[in-house]
């Protein structure tokens, strides 16, 4: 299956920095707290087509108070057998988020309404690779191919900035952006205590290469189809 990543990020980064642009000129209009829709339900296109931990999420947004809502986000993680990825022999895994996110309107040409959120997520990867390690038998050192697996618990914090452009009554594209920490804990498989690990082709899944606990930037985006009512 090819990668449509490289692509598909190249057009939503073009998209969500033009859309900026037009959510930025509100001609001579300040922004307002007029209130929105009760409800949202939201899919995630940017985890969809993520480049290391894909997989659909879907979201539920309410209104607490005023502007003022709740969003809660669920999605689980499969192996799209990217080529670029061909040392991933499985992956599986699932995300839980719920955020607290405040909007505020933006008349213009396009309906938008900007908001900004604090947001805390649990992230869950099962993973089975494959590297090329050094071991050393009676008659020398010689190249193995080993399949280890990897498991990580991943914990964020993250601030988020962003707008939803509204279509119509009901349908909206929900972008955002922001920063965090990330606090993961990364548990490898065991392998045979003679070998040394080499290399498989990836950073994201090499052996060894992050201490069990280790603290990491965040750095969320938001691309989002919704449905609100």
């Amino acid at each position: 299956m090819s990668n449509p990543i490289g692509g598909s990020l190249r057009m939503w980064g073009s998209l969500l920095f033009f859309s900026s642009i037009i959510g930025s000129t509100s001609f001579g209009q300040t922004l307002s707290e007029v209130q929105g829709a009760d409800h949202a339900i939201r899919l995630s296109l940017g985890h969809f087509f993520a480049p290391m931990t894909p997989g659909p999420h879907v979201s539920y947004e309410h209104r607490t108070k005023g502007n003022v809502y709740l969003r809660h986000e669920a999605g689980v993680i499969f192996d799209y057998n990217y080529p670029d990825q061909a040392s991933l022999e499985s992956l599986h895994g699932f995300r839980l988020r719920t955020a607290r996110r405040k909007y505020r309107n933006n008349p213009g040409i396009i309906r938008q309404r900007h908001y900004h959120e604090f947001a805390f997520d649990y992230r869950l990867t099962n993973a089975r690779v494959e590297g090329d390690f050094s071991r050393i038998g009676a008659s020398g050192s010689y190249s193995q191919r080993i399949s280890y697996g990897i498991i990580q618990h991943s914990f964020s914090l993250n601030y988020i900035r962003g707008f939803c452009a509204i279509f119509g009554e009901h349908w909206q594209l929900d972008f955002g952006i922001g920063a965090g920490l990330r606090l993961n804990n990364r548990n490898y498989g065991e392998i045979p205590e003679d070998t040394y690990f080499r290399t498989n082709g990836s950073l994201f899944w090499q052996y060894g290469a992050r201490e069990p606990w280790h603290l990491t930037l965040s750095v969320p985006v938001i691309l989002a189809l919704g449905y609100q009512f």
